[in-house]
């Protein structure tokens, strides 16, 4: 009988729980060596907020058989915190989850992506 499999190696983020063939690009954003929002005592949530945005005519394809400009809903995911104003998540993943807060303080029993959902979705303590 033949070997018709190569053993391959996987890591697994002790922080988030997914799984990678490599060890070296994986930027977890529950690490609490960042200092964000993620294993943050203080956060309080993810907010969402919607805005209603025009667009200009420049961007149909056929501007002049658009009489009214189009309204779109732009959706802005930012973090709640109980001690200043939230960080928009998308500036937070710009800078790699990299925040370095000066007002973090680690939440209790911190493991990881485990805690925040327990304690932020679940509203468990």
């Amino acid at each position: 009988m033949t070997n018709d499999f190569n053993e391959i190696s996987m890591y697994q983020c002790v922080y988030c729980g997914k799984i990678f063939r490599t060890d070296k690009k994986h930027q977890c954003k529950f690490k609490p060596e960042f200092r964000n929002c993620f294993s943050c005592q203080h956060c309080t949530g993810i907010v969402e907020v919607t805005q209603d945005d025009v667009v200009s005519d420049e961007y149909y394809p056929f501007a002049g058989e658009q009489d009214d400009p189009e309204l779109h809903k732009i959706t802005t995911k930012y973090t709640s915190c109980a001690k200043r104003n939230g960080h928009s998540i998308a500036e937070l993943s710009k800078k790699r989850w990299n925040l370095n807060c000066d007002m973090w303080d680690i939440m209790p029993y911190y493991t990881g992506k485990e805690t925040y959902v327990r304690k932020l979705v679940w509203k468990l303590t």
